[in-house]
């Protein structure tokens, strides 16, 4: 994805982090996925896929987008040490830049073995309903995330007394309608490195009752720096730059090949 084409798309950035700040536990409070990116995720699907971009736009047509059963991904055998040797590898790659070129590699079980073992224990939680896969130079994230999973973290957030944003209690209420239920979908992402940063922008969602949503219906989602998908990929953007960050301050550039994800020297 050139700047030019991510530009267009009215997408947003995350912040690369050195490494020991990457692998280092953040505060509950401020945790991404515990703020609940498949809670933005969902509310922001609603949104696009309402009429005027309204959430309440009817039970059945939202009750549509759940299902009453979620999948059980498979866990991957020995991904402790195996994230163990895929940190090493980035920052081998990081070292290795600094002498000349290089490039790393990752497949898609890198990506989920490194958000199953991810340091932040919410990051690492939220992993267990979602892998990543690469086909044909595209990455997808299929999610199957339980309505109660998000209804439990709205409650522990309302309960801590961190933040008292009214959108808890309405969060709260209105996930409340799904209980027992799950959003299942496949999530097309595409994702490059512009200016130092990590860029993700979503393309299209297809949730697991066929229901496909696509630019036309996301790019009124994705304008703006409150729109609420343009924040859930500044989000996602400064997740994957965590992961792929390092010391040194050079200059990097990623694409998606075949199955495979390459990182290499920038311009």
């Amino acid at each position: 994805m050139t700047e030019q084409e991510y530009n267009a798309g009215g997408g947003g950035g995350g912040l690369e982090s050195p490494a020991q700040e990457a692998l280092a536990p953040r505060d509950k409070g401020r945790s991404c996925l515990f703020w609940g990116c498949g809670c933005c995720l969902l509310l922001a699907l609603l949104a696009a896929a309402g009429s005027g971009g309204c959430i309440y736009v009817g039970y059945r047509q939202l009750l549509s987008f759940t299902e009453e059963e979620g999948v059980v991904y498979e866990k991957i055998p020995d991904s402790p040490r195996r994230a163990g040797e895929i940190r090493s590898r980035i920052e081998r790659f990081h070292q290795d830049l600094v002498a000349g070129e290089t490039e790393l590699i990752l497949g898609a079980d890198d990506l989920n073995i490194l958000l199953l073992e991810h340091p932040d224990p919410d990051m690492a939680e939220y992993a267990r309903f979602q892998r990543f896969r690469i086909a044909d130079s595209v990455l997808l994230a299929d999610v199957s995330l339980p309505m109660d999973w998000v209804i439990e973290r709205l409650e522990m957030l309302a309960a801590g007394g961190r933040d008292q944003r009214p959108e808890l209690k309405l969060g709260r209420a209105f996930f409340g309608l799904f209980e027992g239920r799950h959003f299942n979908a496949s999530i097309e992402l595409a994702i490059g490195i512009s200016r130092g940063e990590v860029r993700v922008k979503i393309e299209k969602v297809v949730t697991g009752a066929g229901i496909e949503i696509g630019p036309e219906h996301l790019a009124g989602q994705q304008r703006g720096q409150q729109a609420p998908l343009a924040d859930l990929e500044r989000k996602v953007a400064a997740a994957f730059g965590e992961l792929f960050s390092g010391r040194q301050d050079t200059r990097k550039e990623l694409e998606l090949r075949g199955k495979e994800m390459i990182l290499s020297e920038g311009p």
